[in-house]
């Protein structure tokens, strides 16, 4: 599966949005996630991948219970980590988002990252 930086962003927005750290049922957070984005579509298996993957990269503290391959049926611990609060909120200005994947497109996580944080400080000194 490829990553998709918009996908990785609406997960952590809905992590930091909702007031729970433990899904009881996948479908909490499907809807949680519906919330945030109702226009994306999510292919079987995604979401639990992409968790995965947030956890990999440190921006997750996650225990999932039941995701299997495809299977999207899981329970379990999720939030944010000290370095997942940073991207988000460096992330979470719609127009800061834009720029910045104008500017990298599908580069590498840390060149995206870098290119956030760089951005948002030529924003913050710009007015």
């Amino acid at each position: 599966m490829k990553r998709e930086m918009d996908r990785v962003r609406t997960i952590l927005l809905t992590i930091q949005n909702h007031d729970e750290e433990y899904f009881d049922q996948a479908r909490d957070f499907f809807q949680a996630l519906g919330q945030q984005s109702p226009d994306t579509q999510w292919p079987p298996g995604a979401i639990s991948a992409y968790i995965r993957m947030l956890k990999e990269a440190k921006l997750v503290e996650a225990v999932l219970q039941g995701a299997q391959g495809d299977q999207e049926d899981f329970r379990g611990y999720l939030r944010l980590t000290w370095a997942g609060h940073e991207f988000i909120a460096d992330a979470r200005d719609p127009k800061v988002w834009e720029k910045v994947k104008s500017k990298v497109g599908d580069a590498s996580f840390d060149l995206f990252k870098h290119v956030l944080v760089e951005t948002v400080k030529e924003m913050l000194q710009m007015g």
